[in-house]
């Protein structure tokens, strides 16, 4: 059986960021809250994470539909934005932006302004990956399945508690797993994902990020799949608050985003 969170080998991981260097997994990687218009209580939804500076984030497609019903959205959706100092504060999810070939969606949120710089927030990134991945590679995930949100009085206090689940690839599956649940290009891998690490960063041994985790199974808690990197570069996006070029173009695919360094992406 493979090492689960809170038991994962703390000398395996690493997380770097986009410039290279050693990163604080919790400033790029965040969880994902709905609140029901009905009773305004927030429940955990999924996990995400930081690819631009402005907020522009990636998680599981399955994690934004969740709080679609029909076509209309049931709630408000956000993340809870960790800072250095372990405050934090909810920013809303502004646009979602669906990938027909992957369980793999973006979105981008609100852009809080300092209030005496009145400059715009700017967050931590995570570095993207399409090298070639190969079976028995190790791999591990960052998410937030043992997170809880408790009603205290009229008040809802959120516990954060981020897990690490490491483990390795199993199996390709270039034309997907099945016709319904995953009919795309995905990777088996023997770490059993929990409820809301769904949409959590999958990083290789160096520490960038390959994948995103997608579902598991709960009658063989050793498998799981994840949605690579690799397969979703033609996802379009629309990026805002930042000027990208003269002819006022805002929407990129994630390949487009990586080649004018916006996000970050290795080859290698």
């Amino acid at each position: 059986m493979r090492l689960l969170g809170g038991e994962a080998n703390q000398k395996n991981f690493k997380v770097y960021n986009d410039n290279g260097h050693r990163a604080a997994a919790n400033e790029a990687i965040f969880p994902i809250i709905k609140q029901d218009i009905n009773t305004n209580k927030f429940s955990l939804v999924g996990t995400g994470f930081f690819i631009s500076q402005t907020g522009l984030l990636l998680t599981a497609k399955h994690v934004l539909e969740d709080v679609i019903l029909n076509g209309k959205s049931q709630g408000p959706i956000g993340i809870i934005h960790i800072l250095p100092n372990n405050h934090y504060f909810i920013r809303t999810i502004m646009k979602g932006f669906w990938f027909e070939h992957s369980d793999i969606a973006a979105a981008q949120l609100d852009q809080p302004v300092h209030k005496q710089s009145k400059k715009l927030l700017c967050n931590k990134i995570l570095k993207l990956s399409i090298s070639k991945l190969n079976v028995n590679d190790y791999v591990f995930t960052f998410a937030y399945p043992a997170s809880e949100i408790l009603k205290v009085g009229n008040s809802q206090k959120f516990i954060i508690k981020p897990d690490i689940y490491e483990g390795k690839l199993i199996k390709e599956h270039p034309f997907g797993r099945d016709k319904v649940m995953l009919p795309n290009p995905c990777w088996q891998t023997d770490i059993f994902i929990h409820k809301g690490a769904s949409g959590g960063p999958v990083f290789n041994k160096r520490g960038s990020v390959i994948g995103i985790n997608s579902t598991s199974l709960n009658i063989a808690p050793n498998c799981s799949h994840i949605s690579t990197i690799a397969n979703a570069l033609s996802l379009e996006v629309e990026v805002s608050g930042q000027k990208i070029n003269d002819n006022n173009k805002t929407k990129f695919t994630l390949k487009q985003l990586g080649e004018i360094g916006i996000i970050c992406i290795e080859r290698d």
